[in-house]
């Protein structure tokens, strides 16, 4: 199972081929498609950025379609941890990074995105670098 991140569920919404195939690559391979609460508040704000009734209802219908992690007690945990090791060693990520980080990590799960840079310090965290 993997967590889309938002940069390949925008990337899908956005009709981006790329997105398309990769996401329908996983399926063929059997993985099942997942995001976290995070991703979800991130293509939701987009709605609203863009004042657009129809995206809402886009972003409601693809959002159905997938298992949304939350960030729960143990995932918060998990975040403080990854954020006072990154803090302590000079390193700084944002909160909403960490935040999907800790989720994917907490749930086994496998993070695919584009925003390679944004994860790669999160030791535990394992990436598929699309």
């Amino acid at each position: 199972m993997v967590v889309l991140d938002s940069d390949i569920l925008v990337d899908f919404l956005r009709g981006n081929s790329e997105s398309k195939a990769k996401m329908e690559k996983l399926e063929d391979d059997g993985e099942k498609l997942n995001t976290t609460v995070i991703n979800e508040f991130e293509l939701i704000e987009g709605a609203y950025i863009k004042k657009d009734e129809k995206k809402f209802a886009v972003v409601e219908n693809l959002l159905r379609s997938f298992e949304i992690y939350e960030l729960n007690s143990v995932a918060s945990w998990k975040a403080a941890e990854i954020s006072a090791a990154l803090r302590k060693s000079g390193e700084k990520v944002n909160f909403e990074d960490i935040a999907i980080a800790s989720i994917a990590i907490c749930n086994g799960e496998v993070l695919v995105t584009r925003n390679v840079k944004h994860f790669r310090r999160i030791k535990e965290l394992k990436i598929d670098k699309w």
